[in-house]
């Protein structure tokens, strides 16, 4: 269980009701140098990231809605949990122990972020935890034996916390009465400019990974995994105009960004390990990733087309927000050569992230 620092202090409030008439809730955690994130019952969202720039300015970072109906209506995914299976799974078809299972399709003929109704679409059990002097939000959620195609009785819990050092840690938990794979990560779309101020292109971008997971003109892995090299290699700090303006054919495929890197040497380094990190020469906003996953995924908002309406009435145009989701590998259950994501009775999966936001880290570097 997270002990969070003193400082923090989380409050309940009315998000919004969804057409059925249910109630969602929206917990706000602060911390002591004014900065604060908003959390939904719905889909246990990240609603918004509000943090200071090189001047102390506080905005919010994060792409999202104001009102919980636009977060069903939409298949952004904006801010949310993912869940059973982050990314895509070919054809919507997994074998387990020789028994093939047909998951929920929503990506052509795939399936994609946990199917038609994902985790981010459900509301989840919420509530405030309280420790000898501080605050735990922790949200459950209890996902029946053939939701969505998956088997097994799965129960989830995820804890937030946001600590005085201005760190937003996410821990994840699981537990299954049958076999069953489960690959769970967070969607948020970050601009450190400011929700709404424009695209992400200008923002300097670091993923220490030697390889990464080339993709078909469907987006699902090949299987082959090759080495980071010209637009795919961010193993030093790189803009991601010098990316998108590449004519890489994997970036043409996905019209962008849209691959998962394999992180560095994970497996030799017990605990968390360097993800990304991400930083807006404009206000000086950094943020540094770490995670136990042994990938990351990086989706450059290639989908926004600027009919989008979000907070604040702002059109998302393309590229106006990018996600960078830790997880396992695209496609694992059936791509032998990846690691495994199964879950097994008796066992307990469990991952952490954390996303700290440091305005100073990379001041004097670019």
């Amino acid at each position: 269980m997270i002990r969070l620092q003193a400082g923090t202090r989380i409050e309940k409030t009315l998000f919004g009701q969804l057409h059925d008439g249910r109630r969602i809730d929206r917990y706000r955690v602060s911390n002591k140098t004014g900065a604060w994130i908003d959390v939904s019952s719905l889909g246990a969202t990240l609603l918004t990231i509000n943090i200071p720039d090189r001047d102390g300015k506080i905005s919010d970072v994060i792409l999202g809605f104001d009102n919980p109906n636009q977060y069903m209506s939409d298949n952004s995914y904006f801010g949310g949990i993912i869940g059973r299976f982050a990314n895509r799974i070919s054809n919507g078809k997994v074998s387990i122990h020789g028994k093939y299972f047909n998951l929920s399709i929503n990506d052509g003929p795939h399936s994609l972020h946990g199917g038609k109704v994902g985790f981010d679409k459900r509301v989840w059990e919420s509530r405030i935890v309280r420790l000898e002097s501080s605050e735990l939000l922790e949200l459950t959620l209890c996902s029946p034996h053939g939701d969505q195609g998956y088997p097994g009785n799965l129960r989830v819990k995820c804890s937030i916390c946001f600590d005085d050092q201005n760190r937003l840690t996410i821990d994840y938990s699981a537990e299954t009465d049958m076999t069953t794979i489960i690959n769970l990560t967070h969607h948020p779309y970050f601009n450190l400019n400011g929700q709404g101020a424009g695209h992400v292109r200008d923002h300097y971008l670091l993923i220490p990974a030697n390889f990464y997971l080339p993709v078909d003109d469907e987006l699902i892995p090949t299987g082959a995994i090759l080495e980071a090299s010209g637009s795919m290699d961010f193993r030093k700090p790189k803009t991601l105009d010098e990316g998108l303006n590449s004519d890489d054919p994997q970036l043409l495929f996905a019209g962008g960004y849209d691959h998962n890197w394999v992180l560095n040497n994970p497996t030799f380094n017990p605990g968390l390990h360097l993800a990304a990190k991400l930083y807006s020469k404009n206000t000086g906003r950094a943020l540094t990733i770490k995670t136990d996953q042994p990938g990351i995924q990086f989706y450059s908002g290639n989908s926004l087309s600027g009919s989008i309406k979000g907070k604040n009435d702002v059109f998302y145009q393309r590229h106006a927000g990018l996600a960078l989701e830790t997880q396992h590998f695209p496609d694992s259950p059936n791509q032998p050569g990846f690691p495994s994501t199964l879950l097994f009775p008796g066992k307990i999966y469990r991952t952490r992230t954390e996303w700290h936001f440091d305005p100073d880290v990379y001041s004097n570097s670019h």
